[in-house]
């Protein structure tokens, strides 16, 4: 059970193993672009191309959808985000277990955004997790973790790392599974990994520079970090900090598009203006007239 590019490394891992995919269940294809015709999940597509029975249910609480998953007789049920809440009828219907990969350091950022979330905190290290899926949300004990060094990521660099170990771990897991003890979670330190608002992308420049940094790293390379000039939007996709005092207005732009935070300067290395690609602030700066710019 899986959807997005995220849960594509796990599907393939367990195609190639010894183990039979007998369905896969994603969610249903919706339109692309305006007026664009729907497109499938990458897990739809992947699951396709090896002849997998594909199942896109708007909802699992429905007594048909219960059956069908009865029906298959399945070991286990690993689901790497799915979008869809998982009953407690349906997670009993596993064998031995319904697994679940989790990229965070639990009982830390249960929910819908741990990758950013782990990076907006600032943590330097952070864990990948194999856990055994409960009614109450990514609350179950851990089957297997690893460490992972996050000190430098971006979200696309965490995103395609916790995906790749996350599928190696989710094999070890379901070959070894007899000889597996799950440990519980502490009931210590529990936070919420709530889903990115629009409105956390726009840059406060009132904040300081490391928390800063921090979310243009979580939110690079989508959906980006950004500031507003005269109304023309402005992401920022990596960056630099540095600590200086100044007799400056906050959110004043040098020449060199140096950007006056709270505790010193941003310094834009990678940049985006509307309707163009990412480029580096040198090609940027040489594209465009150096104005009295106000972040």
């Amino acid at each position: 059970m899986g959807s997005p590019e995220f849960a594509i490394p796990t599907l393939s891992t367990l195609i190639d193993s010894k183990h039979e995919v007998v369905a896969c269940f994603t969610q249903a294809a919706k339109p692309k672009n305006r007026g664009k015709k729907a497109k499938a999940t990458p897990v739809e597509e992947l699951a396709r191309e090896h002849n997998i029975t594909v199942y896109t249910p708007k909802t699992l609480r429905d007594d048909e959808i219960v059956k069908t998953i009865q029906d298959l007789h399945v070991d286990f049920i690993v689901v790497v985000a799915y979008g869809l809440i998982l009953p407690e009828n349906i997670l009993s219907l596993a064998k031995y277990s319904a697994l679940n990969l989790h990229p965070s350091d639990l009982p830390q950022f249960r929910g819908a955004a741990p990758l950013q979330r782990t990076i907006m905190s600032g943590a330097i290290e952070s864990k990948i997790c194999i856990i055994k899926m409960l009614a109450a949300l990514d609350a179950g004990p851990i089957y297997t973790a690893q460490e992972l060094n996050v000190a430098k990521l971006n979200y696309g660099e965490f995103h395609d790392l916790a995906a790749n170990i996350g599928a190696k771990l989710m094999l070890e897991v379901i070959n070894d599974f007899s000889c597996l003890k799950p440990v519980s979670q502490t009931n210590h330190n529990i936070s919420y990994a709530h889903k990115i608002s629009k409105t956390e992308a726009l840059i406060d420049f009132t904040q300081n520079g490391t928390d800063i940094l921090n979310l243009i790293r979580a939110l690079s390379p989508v959906p980006g970090a950004y500031f507003l000039h005269k109304e023309l939007r402005l992401k920022i996709f990596s960056a630099e900090f540095e600590i200086t005092t100044y007799n400056e207005q906050i959110g004043k732009v040098n020449d060199d598009f140096s950007i006056y935070c709270k505790d010193g300067l941003i310094k834009p290395k990678i940049i985006q203006k509307p309707g163009k690609k990412p480029v580096p602030i040198a090609e940027f700066l040489h594209g465009n007239q150096k104005q009295n710019y106000q972040a």
